[in-house]
C-alpha cells in the first residue's frame, strides 16, 4: 500500500499553468493611448523647453529681440511707478533691436507636432476629442474589374 502511494506522489502535484497565464498576461505591444488634453499639455511643455534652450544658445529660430524685450519688461516690473525714468536704457536697447531686426528676421516654418500625433492616432478617443472618420481614398487605392464569360452579348 505504501509503495503505490509513494509512486503516485512523486514531486509537485500542481499542474504547470505558465501557458495559461501567458495568454492572460500577454505583454502589450506598444503603449496605451493617452488623453488628447494630456498630449497637448506635453507638447506645450516641450515647445516651452525648446524655446528656453534656444534663447540661451542664440539659435536663429528665436527672435533676436526676445532677450532685450525680456530685460525691458523686467525693468518695468521692478519699477512700476518710475519706469519711464528708470528703464530708459532697456527701452532704448529694445527699440534699437526692433529697428535692426524688423525687416531681416523671419520665423522658421515649424512642423505641427500635435497634428502628426493625431495622424498616427496616439490619442484616446473621448467625449471631447474624436478622430474624423477616414475616407475610402485615404485607406488605399483599388481597381474595378469585370469578368466576362467566353461569349459577349
Amino acid at each position: 500500500l505504501s509503495c503505490s502511494i509513494m509512486s503516485r506522489f512523486t514531486g509537485c502535484t500542481k499542474v504547470s499553468s505558465t501557458r495559461r497565464l501567458y495568454q492572460v498576461l500577454e505583454p502589450q505591444q506598444g503603449f496605451p493611448p493617452f488623453h488628447h488634453a494630456k498630449g497637448t499639455e506635453m507638447l506645450i511643455r516641450m515647445v516651452a523647453k525648446d524655446s528656453r534652450r534656444q534663447a540661451r544658445g542664440g539659435d536663429p529660430k528665436v527672435n533676436p529681440c526676445k532677450s532685450t524685450h525680456k530685460a525691458m519688461i523686467l525693468s518695468m516690473r521692478r519699477n512700476p511707478m518710475t519706469f519711464q525714468k528708470d528703464s530708459r536704457v532697456e527701452v532704448f536697447n529694445y527699440r534699437q533691436a526692433l529697428a535692426k531686426n524688423s525687416t531681416t528676421w523671419e520665423s522658421p516654418k515649424s512642423v505641427p507636432a500635435r497634428q502628426l500625433l493625431e495622424h498616427w492616432r496616439l490619442f484616446m478617443e473621448t467625449k471631447q476629442f474624436k478622430y474624423p472618420a477616414t475616407k475610402l481614398e485615404d485607406r488605399g487605392a483599388g481597381a474595378e474589374m469585370q469578368f466576362y464569360s467566353g461569349r459577349r452579348s
